[in-house]
């Protein structure tokens, strides 16, 4: 028997955020002007991970960086979050991922990815015993072959599987595949979906079938589509100004966990995870604005939804 020192272990990456704000993507050959310029701790496992924290969860994170500014400034950011890096894997001769995004006025974003170390590399730099000491494992960014054997023997530990194959459907194609038939929960966006069926329904049903027993699909503005063997049912978004819509999907997930932790049925945790999302997007930045559980609240408190 593990002592389940964490709510939740998270496994992905960290990357720095070079973010700039235009009023317009340029055409191609075109120009535009930067309105706004900034540097943020990103990543989408991490933005979970500090926003999971923000709430009052009890966090870890398993990941690598490289030994730099950014790799510090990543690290840093994670101390003040309290969130548990005890585990990170510094590397010395390796340079921290990155990514440039460029953010319109309507919040639509361009990214590229500019490369870095990241991920996990071997299965031998995954500490089992503190995988077993969460009650929760998050799976974001992450090759199949190193994590699915561990995610599979804390399954058997009875600890809750929860990942977005959105990535590694993009980097590792069908062996993504060995990581969702280890979750019990999936939380995916429509665009990522899409990849596998145009259908978005159809496509989560698809997933089902390898053995979650839900699958969340993200769909922006028009909220949340929850798709379980019961069938399907749309949880419409909270009605916010947009500023930045980076890293809104990490912040609905770190909400969603947050209400399975406190035990609460998927409905209501999809709509916390909304909400949680909402709040973000209103603020520049990733992790701008994560807001805590009572603030989350509150918001919902006195908020309208598009249906309501």
């Amino acid at each position: 028997m593990y002592a389940r020192s964490l709510d939740v272990l998270t496994i992905g990456a960290a990357a720095v955020d070079l973010v700039v704000r235009v009023k317009r993507h340029p055409e191609p050959d075109q120009m535009v002007f930067a309105e706004e310029f900034g540097i943020f701790p990103g990543g989408s496992t991490a933005n979970i991970a500090v926003a999971l924290a923000k709430l009052g969860a009890r966090v870890g994170f398993l990941g690598k960086v490289g030994k730099d500014h950014y790799g510090e400034l990543l690290l840093e950011d994670f101390r003040r979050s309290g969130v548990d890096i005890s585990k990170v894997i510094v590397e010395e001769s390796a340079r921290t991922a990155c990514t440039f995004i460029a953010v319109d006025k309507e919040g639509r974003r361009v990214i590229y990815s500019l490369g870095g170390k990241a991920l996990l590399e071997s299965s031998d730099e995954i500490d089992l015993s503190y995988l077993m000491s969460s009650r929760m494992i998050y799976v974001g960014e992450a090759y199949p072959k190193v994590v699915s054997n561990a995610l599979l023997r804390a399954k058997r530990e009875g600890i809750a599987i929860i990942s977005n194959p959105g990535v590694n459907f993009s980097l590792f194609g069908d062996k993504a595949f060995d990581i969702i038939r280890a979750s019990d929960l999936i939380v995916i966006s429509s665009k990522e979906l899409s990849s596998i069926n145009r259908d978005i329904r159809e496509g989560a049903r698809y997933l089902l079938k390898e053995g979650p027993k839900a699958v969340i699909v993200t769909m922006g503005s028009e909220g949340s589509l929850l798709i379980d063997k019961e069938g399907a049912k749309l949880i419409p978004a909270f009605r916010t100004k947009v500023l930045d819509t980076t890293g809104a999907g990490d912040a609905f997930t770190a909400g969603l966990i947050f209400g399975k932790l406190r035990g609460w049925d998927l409905l209501k945790c999809v709509r916390f995870g909304n909400a949680v999302a909402a709040i973000k997007i209103s603020h520049f930045g990733a992790r701008s604005g994560l807001p805590t559980a009572e603030e989350v609240l509150n918001f919902m408190a006195r908020s309208r939804t598009d249906t309501s």
